[in-house]
């Protein structure tokens, strides 16, 4: 049985070895305990293996590419081998005594010293101490839901010493194992790898008595010896022999910024697979990427595709507006009849004149088919509600109108420009805008696009693409150039990084427009009839062009009008004889989107007060113009205008105080002269915070 001396110096022993093996402290409360049935991986190495799916099949397997220079090192490294290297220390340090290995039994606080000390202060003296230490180990591991624990087992460890007293020289042999578990932490990837610091355990402690002394003396209290080995044992202590160096060149090339940091940074998932004799694996993971998803719409004919159950009505070549087949039937007929339905004498319009009872359809400004009149109506309301009819891309269609301005009041024979907004843009057949979103961000960042295009059935190589939107988002347009006009196209895109791609994208077929198809040039027309002139509208479907006005253009108010595609915008216009117009001033304000000086007359004219303010003004003498309020003799100064050849002007006019409130006069004054006079309201606008 064991003796009451034999417990003491077991306890003495254990509390050496826990305390000084690789300058020992006492570990944190929060390193976890140990594991239970490990898996014995001695000889086996760390390995880390990548795998992505395929770019072209989507089969996860294995990445073709070295994932990490250097770290070949590591993989062909038993993991038993990277314990016991550390253990026993360099060269130099063994060649110092200094080894982690030789420092535990002969270093301050070792087990040599700390057996003396211990005995030393139980009033007896220890000597003739021995310690030889394991060279090599066994490493088990196994998983938990924080890492992997990786435990280094030397169980070959034993030592002697003698313990003086009166009667006799007590002498002792011992025996234990030593286990050193590291946690390495995953951190979800392949970056996040890391080892903690190791925690030591003592395990099998065995005291025998080697000589009578040691089996009959007591020095203490047996319940004493029992408690003090007890709490000796349930000690955890942490050591310096730690194994993240291994993890330390990946963990660099994760945070250098290069192209393989890059590459890594795509593998966010990691997977730690254990197998004998292969060892540990760590499997980095590159996810799916999403395949990009068309925000087009499949437009058999081009932008202007009718929605279901409609088709193109074809009153004239290119007409595009979208009506029922019956009702495109009725026009082909009404297209049939028009040359029945002219006056053969002619009249006001020559051959152009409809019999009575008909009227123009002016389905666009040269549609001189004559028709009922309720046909004619009908064709102003097909036109107004073309943009609802057409697949857009959209399920909503666009209701914004286009809108035109010009100068409210124009001379006989005059220049004068035309501005319009939220026009259709001419159509280009060799031109094509894909828009396309996503659920990633591979192509947003260091990554690229690959486009496919099938023409007429045949499929060409796919072609790199670099977005032309905001290089920030993840929804990008791109501008496909160069298309063959009335020709059948299917687009697909698929988005790829470093290592793989995604599916492609649902495929978005669309024809080309014809050369002539789709929406022309705005076409501005006066109620006379009178063609003013043609212009395109631009990308944004604006446009600004200076027209001139008929000189045999009766005075009085007009309309204007500017349509393509079956959308457009009417407004008025008050026309003045040649040269005899009385000057005119005006208040004037802007829509949204109008273009230029703003020539839109407000009516009854007020004036914020604090504000400035915009006036047109017509019927004068070219040269300089000035504005006055309430009277030229001693009225406040508002500025002055250049009136141009046409003898208008558009400016800005100095805020009238808000000490003018109510009716006042505008006064404008040429050569000492008072040219015309407005009477206006001046108003206070509160400031809206």
């Amino acid at each position: 049985m064991t003796t009451p001396s034999r417990s003491l110096i077991r306890a003495l022993i254990v509390l050496a070895s826990c305390g000084v093996i690789g300058a020992l402290s006492e570990a944190s409360a929060q390193e976890p305990a140990t594991f239970t049935s490990p898996i014995d991986i001695t000889g086996s190495r760390f390995t880390i293996e990548a795998v992505a799916p395929d770019k072209d099949t989507g089969v996860v397997g294995p990445v073709q590419q070295t994932l990490v220079q250097g770290f070949a090192t590591l993989a062909a490294t038993p993991i038993n081998l990277l314990f016991d290297t550390r253990w026993n220390g360099t060269p130099e340090q063994q060649a110092a005594g200094a080894s982690p290995r030789q420092a535990s039994c002969d270093g301050t606080g070792g087990i040599k010293e700390t057996i003396e000390a211990k005995v030393k202060k139980l009033g007896h003296t220890a000597f003739e101490i021995t310690c030889n230490l394991a060279t090599t180990g066994s490493v088990f591991v196994q998983q938990a839901p924080e890492g992997l624990y990786v435990s280094y087992q030397l169980f070959d460890n034993h030592g002697s010493f003698k313990v003086r007293n009166d009667v006799a020289d007590a002498r002792f042999s011992l025996t234990f194992a030593l286990e050193v578990t590291t946690l390495i932490r995953n951190g979800g990837t392949i970056c996040g790898l890391s080892a903690a610091a190791p925690t030591v355990l003592l395990h099998g402690v065995q005291i025998k008595p080697e000589n009578a002394g040691a089996s009959i003396y007591d020095f203490l209290n047996p319940s004493d010896l029992t408690k003090m080995e007890l709490e000796t044992e349930a000690k955890e202590r942490t050591t310096s022999i730690s194994i993240n160096d291994v993890f330390k060149q990946l963990q660099d090339t994760c945070n250098r910024g290069d192209v393989i940091s890059k590459v890594i940074a795509k593998f966010t998932g990691l997977e730690t697979d254990i197998k004998p004799p292969k060892g540990v694996t760590f499997r980095a993971i590159h996810p799916a990427i999403a395949a990009p998803r068309s925000n087009n719409v499949d437009l058999a004919s081009g932008r202007y595709t009718c929605v279901g159950g409609y088709v193109w009505r074809n009153a004239y070549p290119d007409d595009v507006v979208c009506v029922t087949p019956q009702r495109a039937s009725q026009v082909q007929d009404e297209n049939g009849l028009a040359k029945s339905r002219r006056d053969p004498n002619g009249g006001p319009y020559g051959e152009a004149t409809c019999l009575a009872g008909f009227v123009w359809r002016a389905a666009r400004s040269d549609d001189l088919v004559c028709v009922l009149t309720a046909s004619r109506d009908l064709v102003a309301q097909e036109n107004a509600d073309a943009a609802s009819k057409w697949v857009t891309g959209s399920t909503v269609p666009s209701l914004t109108r286009p809108s035109i301005s010009a100068p409210p009041v124009v001379a006989a024979g005059a220049n004068f420009n035309v501005s319009g907004q939220f026009f259709p843009p001419v159509a280009d057949p060799t031109r094509l805008k894909l828009s396309f979103s996503r659920d990633t961000t591979s192509a947003c960042v260091g990554g690229s696009s690959q486009l496919e295009v099938t023409k007429s059935g045949q499929v060409a190589a796919p072609a790199i693409l670099k977005p032309s939107s905001n290089m920030s988002s993840c929804s990008y347009s791109y501008d496909v150039v160069g298309l063959a006009p009335s020709t059948a196209y299917s687009f697909r895109l698929r988005d790829c990084d470093y290592v793989t791609c995604s599916p492609w994208s649902t495929p978005f077929a669309t024809t080309t427009l014809g050369p002539n198809n789709g929406p022309g040039p705005v076409a501005i027309v006066l109620d006379s009839g009178a063609m003013l002139g043609t212009v395109a509208a631009d990308a944004a479907g604006g446009f600004l062009t200076s027209v001139r006005l008929p000189a045999d253009t009766a005075p009085g108010v007009h309309k204007l009008t500017a349509s393509t595609g079956g959308r457009g915008d009417t407004i008025e216009l008050r026309v003045t004889p040649a040269g005899g117009e009385t000057a005119t001033l005006m208040v004037t304000i802007a829509f949204f989107g109008d273009v230029g000086c703003p020539m839109r007359e407000l009516d009854p004219p007020k004036i914020a007060a604090d504000y400035t303010f915009p006036l047109f003004g017509s019927g004068f003498s070219p040269g300089k113009v000035r504005i006055y309020l309430d009277s030229s003799n001693g009225g406040l100064n508002l500025g002055s205008a250049t009136v141009g050849a046409d003898g208008t002007f558009c400016s800005e006019f100095r805020a009238i105080p808000t000490d003018k409130l109510g009716q006042r006069n505008l006064v404008a004054v040429q050569g000492g002269t008072e040219r015309s006079v407005l009477p206006v309201e001046v108003v206070y606008v509160p400031s809206v915070h």
